[in-house]
């Protein structure tokens, strides 16, 4: 399962630029490929502090996020997220279809990397390996 925060006024559209969401609507995407909407984190109001210790607030605040989508979001943010372990793309759209559009992506290239793992086994397996002449035909050998 994935976790993804969408940077949004209403979670109906990517609308918002990173520095300046007062939400983030949280997404779950099923390894079934199902999305859930989890809910809305507010950030809090942050009057009298710094832009780092801004970022760093909501960078805290969706540390449990894999991806932030919005529609823009700075070098400073993206360093923020990626202490955490989160990855920030700039995306704006209808949230459902650019979601939709993430699982069917997702799909594709999980099955890619399936279909290369059995080549790769078949390869291997079939009594000389990769590079060997006599091996495998499809492998360049």
């Amino acid at each position: 399962m994935e976790r993804i925060a969408v940077a949004s006024t209403d979670g109906r559209r990517i609308d918002a630029h990173f520095g300046q969401a007062k939400q983030f609507f949280i997404y779950l995407i099923g390894d079934d490929g199902s999305i859930t909407e989890e809910g809305a984190r507010t950030v809090e109001a942050s009057i009298g502090i710094s832009e780092g210790e801004r970022l760093s607030a909501k960078a805290e605040l969706l540390a449990d996020v894999d991806y932030v989508l919005s529609v823009r979001i700075g070098p400073a943010a993206v360093a923020e997220l990626e202490k955490r372990g989160t990855k920030a793309y700039a995306y704006s759209g209808e949230t459902e279809k650019v979601l939709a559009r993430y699982v069917k992506r997702r799909g594709i290239i999980k099955n890619l990397a399936k279909t290369e793992a059995a080549y790769l086994e078949s390869c291997s397996g079939s009594g000389g390996g990769c590079g060997d002449k006599g091996g495998c035909s499809g492998c360049g050998g």
